[in-house]
């Protein structure tokens, strides 16, 4: 089998295959199924339709595993780069599934006589990017079995809350009332802002069961419906002295404000939102919720407070809220979250890199230029091959003298050294420089690419030479020299 695989051949899959029919009832299959699921390229067709053969099994884990080896060998779900936590780059990123072959296993399963089959079919059905997946969730909403119509139902109301899918469908399903599926239909119907969704989650909230109390409450605030109002802020409260909430409720109740915040206009209301979702801040039952909160507000001050919350050691908050800035993208967080691009919290430090990659998509240089101050070898490492082989050369020129890692600096020098062009009037400058270190560096780089200057880049170069010789202090110095273009200062790790 580790042959035919390695082979990776579709006559290894048809190899295979026979084996499959050879095996039989009784055989041992489960080898044989777990290679198939290995195949890829132009064999993984074949492979693919081998495994769902298969869920036509009459043995139960049979029809279940030969399942989960075919989305083996289909790939990684199309939201699977969404939902990874902060971390470095994948060494090989995962291959997305095809859709067309995707489909076609999801159809054969989604359309079995087997409704685990059915269940497992609705559960991948939600995230494919294909018009016919609507379809296949619309045909199990009354399925004879119960468990496929709440996944079939709920797979599709995640779509339309991902906005791929037309919200119509689930109003039927809340008119039918059945209540197994009505929370995901309201879930859904919310996100679209459809106002018959208020009743149904508000009855949840009231009479729901542990969890499907939250998330009503979480879709009340998505749909910003202000009836919802003065119940979500009384939950928030921790309810009355007669009717106090759990946590959960409660914390639900604090994200729903902060969703309901952008559809109050009332400026008193407002505030009172704002106020809420602060004093929650100090709670630590309720911090987590509380940035979330900040993060679906929006505006200059929830930016303000996710900042300081990323800037504070004792937070258990700060991956989250560097999450959150990452999805304002504004250039005022540069400062706070360049600050802990050395951390020792692996995901945080990761968190305020993808976010300043966010925040500054079309000048990765700059971005880099912080992360290769970091003592975080994950960070700093990557950041330092990338500038010395792509970085902008007069940024890199601005940093030699700030580098107090000789090695680092070193790199960096040998990388412009190979650089077809240099600009000759940011390497004048800082020769020009008042640090030592820098002037140095400049000078070994005009050394190296001495043969290369033009006439005029020589008698720039050679008069800036002949000023670093003598001691001459600053561009400012000079009248009419360039200035040095301002950079990120170099950092030491905390004692």
């Amino acid at each position: 089998r580790t042959a035919l695989v390695q082979l990776g051949t579709s006559a290894a899959v048809r190899a295979l295959a026979e084996r499959l029919s050879e095996e039989g009832a009784e055989g041992d299959r489960y080898p044989t199924i777990n290679a198939l699921s290995r195949f890829r390229g132009e064999a993984r067709v074949p492979a693919v339709r081998a495994l769902i053969e298969l869920l036509a099994s009459e043995d139960t884990t049979v029809r279940r595993t030969a399942f989960d080896a075919a989305l083996q060998a289909l790939g990684t779900r199309e939201d699977a780069e969404k939902l990874r936590r902060p971390g470095p780059p994948l060494a090989h990123p995962p291959e997305v599934r095809p859709a067309e072959l995707t489909l076609e296993l999801l159809s054969a399963a989604a359309r079995s006589r087997y409704p685990e089959l059915r269940v497992l079919a609705a559960n991948q059905l939600d995230v494919l990017a294909h018009p016919e997946a609507d379809e296949l969730l619309r045909g199990l909403f009354n399925d004879r079995e119960r468990d496929v119509r709440i996944a079939a139902v709920a797979a599709y109301a995640r779509r339309v809350i991902d906005g791929a899918s037309d919200a119509a469908p689930l109003r039927d399903v809340l008119r039918g009332g059945a209540r197994e599926t009505l929370l995901s239909a309201a879930r859904g119907l919310a996100a679209a802002g459809d106002r018959d969704a208020f009743r149904p989650l508000l009855l949840f909230v009231r009479a729901g069961a542990d969890g499907e109390r939250e998330q009503a409450l979480l879709s009340l605030g998505v749909l910003g419906d202000l009836r919802a109002l003065e119940e979500l802020e009384e939950i928030a409260a921790g309810g009355t002295e007669e009717a106090p909430v759990e946590p959960p409720m409660q914390a639900a109740a604090v994200e729903a404000l902060g969703r309901m915040y952008r559809h109050v206009e009332d400026g008193d209301v407002r505030e009172r939102i704002r106020d809420r979702v602060d004093a929650s801040l100090a709670n630590r039952m309720l911090s987590a919720s509380a940035v979330q909160a900040l993060a679906q507000m929006g505006g200059e001050r929830s930016r303000s407070r996710l900042e300081g919350i990323v800037a504070t050691p004792s937070s258990n908050d700060r991956v989250a809220a560097a999450i959150a800035l990452r999805e304002f993208a504004d250039p005022a967080s540069e400062k706070p979250l360049a600050g802990v691009l050395g951390d020792w919290y692996s995901e945080l430090r990761w968190a305020a890199y993808e976010a300043l990659r966010a925040i500054f998509p079309a000048d990765r240089t700059r971005v880099e230029l912080h992360a290769v101050q970091s003592y975080q070898d994950d960070l700093a490492e990557p950041a330092a091959t990338y500038l010395a082989a792509e970085g902008a050369p007069a940024a890199l020129l601005t940093i030699l003298g700030t580098l107090t890692d000789d090695d680092l600096r070193e790199r960096l020098r040998i990388g412009l050294a190979r650089r077809e062009h240099v600009p000759a009037g940011d390497v004048a400058a800082l020769l020009r420089s008042d640090n030592p270190v820098a002037r140095a560096d400049a000078a070994w780089v005009c050394g190296i690419r001495a043969e290369r200057l033009d006439p005029a880049e020589r008698e720039q170069l050679g008069s800036a030479l002949v000023d670093a010789a003598s001691g001459a202090s600053g561009a400012g110095s000079r009248p009419g020299s360039p200035a040095t273009p301002s950079a990120p200062t170099a950092r030491s790790p905390p004692g």
